[in-house]
């Protein structure tokens, strides 16, 4: 199970650990947005503003939907 917290808040260990099961040797490459190799840059909201993930902010949508908070977790 891949933890959408736990990958945001620490990309490269939670990066190390998906390559380990998939049987890939981690590279820090893992770590960038790609698409066939060629970094990009993603806006994050409606005004195409590139934003830091704050903890606060991830925690947001738990607030927002508190019965399905746990069940959504794949």
């Amino acid at each position: 199970m891949v933890d959408y917290e736990k990958l945001i808040m620490d990309s490269e260990l939670e990066m190390k650990r998906i390559a380990d099961f998939i049987g890939i040797p981690f590279h820090s490459f893992l770590l960038k947005l790609s698409k066939l190799g060629i970094e990009v840059r993603v806006p994050t909201n409606r005004t195409g503003e590139e934003k830091i993930v704050s903890r606060h902010s991830l925690e947001k949508w738990k607030k927002r939907t508190p019965d399905s908070a746990s069940t959504i977790r794949s």
